[in-house]
């Protein structure tokens, strides 16, 4: 990789390089010159053997990379997602600019524009060492500076309940959290900083010993006003919060939070005396808080129809067998199933490698000799009626599957199914399996790029 010198780059400095074919347009920030960017081909991240991807989405992933004892994360963009609703805005956003006689900007170029402005509003974000765009394909690459002992707010939290077995934390850790998340969001507000996505895994929290401070990580989707937020939109974001916190904190520590929050963007003391300013706020975000739990569960209930998902995945067996499994387990702070481990797609293949419908009706899978802690209900269609009803209306497994994970979505207690599989025969099905956790065996360790952090679960 050439890139640029990035000696006392200013922040706004633009270079052009080439790598083979490929126009590459790098944007440097000024502590770029801190880092090793040319040992690595920012655009080749799936083969770096020091890159490790840690979260896929809808055209995007993002990547930690380990070069010389430095921690950098990047973004990686597609030119559009690979969703129909993604393509279609792209192109909407293309025409409009072509009609309006602009460029569109990539949505890394995006970003660090939000950071830019975010830094001169005095936001605390994470800070952003480069943005790199390939002109002929579209792909853009942001590439932000790891922060040194930082977990995010829902780790911190998840881990302070971990060490004390109660939600009830010690009141020292919790006032310093409370006060320094609160002052976050006031800040931001005051200074028209109005994050869209502003959940707990968006927050960073570093500097625990000298007390917490926070920190935004994602600044993609935010919306920059020319005055402070309203309490209208000051109520959504603080109920985007609450989606986190009314499952893991106490009704006291949140209303305390909310009191905090209050006083810093300046409402008088003398109000809390009757509570007028406390109620109206906490109903409002309490109604809130529940009409967007019904359109994330929505939401959440789309992934079973992504091939490649980060949650559910397809898969693909010999023998005329297909389906979908869980590839890792959302709501794990409402369901908290620690022993039961996220699989890739490749440890799923692994696992149900060489099954074959002979056996059992009921069968534990092994994987390597030992229990993998999956269970197999084997279904079959015995008549061409049944096989009609399954092909047409979905196999009794595949409603299983779905319909448990729609009540998860919902915070509703469901017998966890981990997937699916069906088997077609001359485009009919006549036969399913279900994937559920066996209970009566001990599970094979979480893997290691899972949080070590996750409390302990003992199941009934």
């Amino acid at each position: 990789m050439n890139t640029p010198a990035k000696s006392e780059v200013p922040r706004s400095k633009l270079r052009n390089t080439v790598e083979g074919d490929a126009h590459i347009r790098w944007h440097l920030a000024k502590q770029a010159a801190g880092f090793a960017l040319d040992d690595v081909d920012w655009f080749e991240l799936p083969s770096c053997a020091f890159a490790k991807c840690i979260k896929t989405g809808d055209g995007r992933s993002t990547w930690r990379v380990d070069v010389r004892g430095q921690v950098l994360y990047a973004k990686a963009f597609e030119r559009a997602g690979r969703s129909g609703s993604a393509r279609l805005m792209a192109s909407v956003r293309r025409r409009w600019a072509a009609w309006a006689g602009r460029e569109v900007p990539k949505v890394a170029a995006r970003e660090w524009a939000a950071f830019e402005r975010a830094a001169d509003r005095g936001i605390p974000t994470i800070r952003p060492v480069a943005l790199a765009v390939q002109q002929s394909s579209g792909r853009s690459i942001l590439i932000t500076e790891g922060v040194p002992d930082a977990s995010s707010l829902a780790d911190f939290w998840m881990t302070l309940i971990a060490e004390n077995a109660t939600p009830a934390v010690p009141n020292v850790t919790t006032r310093k959290l409370t006060s320094a998340s609160a002052e976050l969001l006031a800040r931001s507000h005051d200074r028209g900083f109005l994050h869209l996505d502003g959940h707990a895994r968006n927050i960073l929290v570093r500097g625990v010993a000298g007390g917490p401070g926070c920190l935004y990580a994602d600044v993609h989707p935010v919306r920059f006003l020319a005055r402070a937020v309203s309490d209208r939109e000051a109520v959504r974001s603080l109920a985007q919060l609450d989606q986190f916190f009314h499952r893991v904190a106490t009704r006291s520590q949140r209303l305390r939070f909310l009191k905090e929050y209050l006083r810093m963007r300046g409402v008088s003391d003398a109000t809390w005396k009757r509570n007028d300013d406390l109620k109206r706020w906490a109903v409002q975000i309490q109604r809130l808080r529940l009409r967007t739990a019904r359109r994330l569960a929505t939401h959440r209930d789309r992934r079973f129809f992504r091939a490649h998902g980060k949650y559910f995945a397809g898969i693909d067996l010999p023998g005329g067998w297909s389906g979908v499994v869980a590839c890792m387990l959302a709501r794990r702070h409402v369901f908290p199933e620690a022993d039961v481990p996220d699989r890739t797609i490749q440890d799923w293949r692994r696992l149900l490698d060489g099954f074959r419908e002979a056996g059992a009706v009921q069968r534990p899978l092994y994987s390597e000799g030992a229990a993998s802690g999956v269970r197999v209900s084997l279904l079959s269609a015995k008549t061409i009626g049944q096989r009609l009803a399954w092909s047409l209306l979905g196999s009794p497994a595949r409603r299983a599957f779905r319909q448990a994970h729609r009540q998860r979505h919902r915070d509703l207690p469901a017998g966890l199914v981990l997937g699916y599989l069906e088997h077609r025969r001359f485009g009919l099905i006549d036969g399913a399996m279900v994937l559920h956790v066996d209970r009566s065996c001990a599970f094979s360790p979480r893997p290691n790029n899972s949080d070590p952090r996750e409390p302990a679960y003992e199941p009934h």
